[in-house]
């Protein structure tokens, strides 16, 4: 009966973690929105005038290129790292299958890609 329990409770406990974190992040995200908004409230019945400019400051800031760049050039080296893990593990006797490395380098490498072409597309402009 034991058994059967460990691998309930570890995927439980997986899909409860991945749960938390989203809705800790919705959460977090609609706290911010309503500040926001509690302070323009507060500035208009004081009677400033909010121009856009000011409206524009107090918004959430976009993320800068060279942010995507950063994590474009991390997320890529450690797939590289991650392949390097699998062509090691292939290549010794470690017992394992280099497969999930694999998956992983790809899966990995796929997202650090993405950001680097983010990062690309978006290095000329302002935003």
């Amino acid at each position: 009966m034991e058994d059967i329990l460990v691998p309930i409770f570890v995927v439980g406990g997986l899909w409860l973690m991945i749960a938390a974190i989203s809705i800790s992040g919705i959460v977090a995200n609609q706290r911010a929105k309503r500040e926001l908004h509690e302070t323009m409230r507060r500035a208009i019945e004081s009677g400033h005038q909010l121009s856009p400019e000011t409206i524009a400051s107090l918004m959430k800031p976009v993320r800068p290129w060279e942010q995507d760049l950063r994590s474009g050039i991390i997320l890529t080296a450690l797939a590289i790292g991650l392949g390097v893990a699998a062509a090691v593990n292939s290549a010794g006797d470690f017992g394992g299958s280099p497969q999930g490395f694999i998956i992983a380098a790809i899966i990995v490498g796929a997202i650090g890609a993405g950001q680097l072409v983010s990062a690309w597309l978006r290095r000329d402009r302002k935003a």
